[in-house]
């Protein structure tokens, strides 16, 4: 299988593409607080490991390229990221 690298970033996140409050407030209160709080601490780190370069490099360390040109674009556009090896 062979694996090409995106030509084209994904489009900016915007309105559109959030859930309507209504939905989101439903599955809040489908929800139970256990969930409810590691999906927040999930989405912390996330947050985390997406604003330090250092955190790209780990994620990215031994990936084939076009993985790695993937999650670059995914996280911060491919003019900022980081490579890995670079500092």
């Amino acid at each position: 299988m062979t694996l090409r690298a995106c030509v084209t970033p994904p489009p900016k996140p915007t309105l559109e593409f959030l859930l309507p409050p209504e939905l989101l407030l439903k599955i809040v209160a489908r929800s139970d607080a256990a969930t409810l709080v590691r999906s927040q601490r999930t989405m912390r780190l996330r947050r985390r490991t997406r604003r330090r370069r250092r955190g790209i490099r780990t994620v990215t360390e031994g990936a084939d390229k076009a993985v790695t040109a993937g999650i670059r674009t995914m996280t911060e556009g491919t003019d900022k990221a980081a490579r890995p090896g670079e500092e």
